[in-house]
């Protein structure tokens, strides 16, 4: 489906965020209503799935389908964490410090931490997937 720079993709876009947002948020209800009973966390069981659902159905539009298998799938993780890493985090943790909220910039600078090593990761497997040797796989910024 091409609809690139439309508001029904901005829409999809954000749609699928709300449904991963709801995923962590039901999740971590369920976590603590399961402490007072299996009864009391059925309800949020049955959240999550249909916010799955959902999530995976305006996944689907926005990427043309299914993931495309584990390469496909490698190279977009490796973008993302990359993208979360030099961009996403290091300016939220910027932000939060020239703010005055230094503990939120530590926690962002930590994220922005963990994605790199996970970006490296994903650089060291996609080559090892392509036959080719790696360094670090720091070597992107």
């Amino acid at each position: 489906m091409e609809f690139e720079g439309s508001r029904t993709r901005e829409n999809l876009q954000v749609a699928l965020a709300g449904e991963s947002q709801n995923l962590t948020i039901l999740r971590q209800l369920k976590k603590h209503s399961k402490a007072v009973s299996r009864e009391a966390a059925a309800p949020f069981e049955e959240a999550m799935n249909q916010s799955k659902d959902f999530a995976r159905q305006w996944f689907e539009v926005l990427n043309d389908g299914p993931v495309n298998g584990s390469l496909a799938s490698l190279h977009d993780a490796a973008k993302r964490a990359d993208d979360q890493w030099t961009a996403l985090y290091h300016e939220f943790a910027a932000a939060a410090r020239e703010e005055g909220f230094e503990q939120l910039a530590g926690q962002f600078a930590e994220a922005s931490a963990r994605h790199k090593d996970l970006a490296a990761g994903h650089a060291r497997w996609l080559d090892q997937a392509h036959g080719q040797p790696h360094g670090d796989g720091t070597e992107s910024r």
